[in-house]
């Protein structure tokens, strides 16, 4: 019995990051498809947040790293590293995305934040060019956002 409990607890956690990951994977593609992430890169876009979704985006191009979690707020910080190309771009947006809906707030020991750090960046790394390959755009609101 104590085998089978285990094995399905890991199918159901499995189930849910699989959705999870889905879910992001289908948002970032939205923002790439309608223009949202073109707009961010060709416009001036500073110093200014916008809600996209649940979730809370601001740019600060004065930051030297591509991104910030803010799980207090559930969003993110955009610094000036994302802005190097569309790749990084969509990595930044993939990568704390995930860090959002599989990461939780308040104090970490080291290992548990690299862990999870990892974790995040390879799942940027393996799904940008499934947002790279996205051509529908689901929604026209996103088409607005950063302007």
């Amino acid at each position: 019995m104590k085998t089978f409990t285990i094995i399905f607890f890991l199918f159901l956690n499995t189930t849910y990051a699989s959705n999870t990951d889905e879910k992001i994977i289908s948002l970032v593609q939205d923002l790439y498809a309608c223009g949202a992430i073109d707009n961010l890169l060709e416009n001036n876009f500073n110093n200014d947040c916008e809600t996209i979704t649940e979730y809370l985006v601001c740019v600060d191009k004065g930051m030297p790293s591509s991104g910030f979690t803010w799980f207090e707020k559930n969003g993110f910080h955009i610094g000036r590293e994302a802005f190097t190309s569309i790749e990084e771009m969509i990595k930044t947006f993939l990568h704390e995305l995930f860090r959002l809906n599989h990461g939780e707030s308040g104090y970490l020991d080291v290992d548990t934040a690299a862990t999870r750090t990892l974790s995040a960046f390879e799942f940027a790394e393996e799904e940008v060019d499934t947002v790279l390959s996205a051509d529908y755009c689901g929604t026209d609101e996103f088409s607005m956002l950063f302007k």
